[in-house]
């Protein structure tokens, strides 16, 4: 589930709720309620909208990318390994 998460943001830049339900059985929402929280800083700032149905990253948001994209990484959750490469 969190790889094709990670692969609708990063090549579509667009998560469409009800796909996730189909494909998946599960309410996003619910699902990711963790990651929709560490998310919501992106909101404000413009770099992502979510309009209840789906979450669409907005040009300024697509320089950021990776950073959207791990808050869904189950490996990059809080406490993770720091072995990985910055962002920026």
């Amino acid at each position: 589930t969190r790889r094709w998460v990670i692969g609708q943001l990063i090549c579509q830049f667009r998560l469409d709720r009800q796909q996730f339900a189909a494909k998946w059985q599960e309410d996003f929402d619910r699902y990711f309620a963790d990651e929709l929280a560490r998310l919501k800083p992106m909101i404000q700032d413009q770099l992502v909208n979510d309009d209840s149905r789906s979450l669409q990253v907005q040009p300024a948001g697509r320089l950021l990318i990776r950073a959207i994209c791990q808050i869904f990484d189950f490996y990059r959750k809080e406490g993770a390994s720091k072995r990985f490469s910055r962002i920026i």
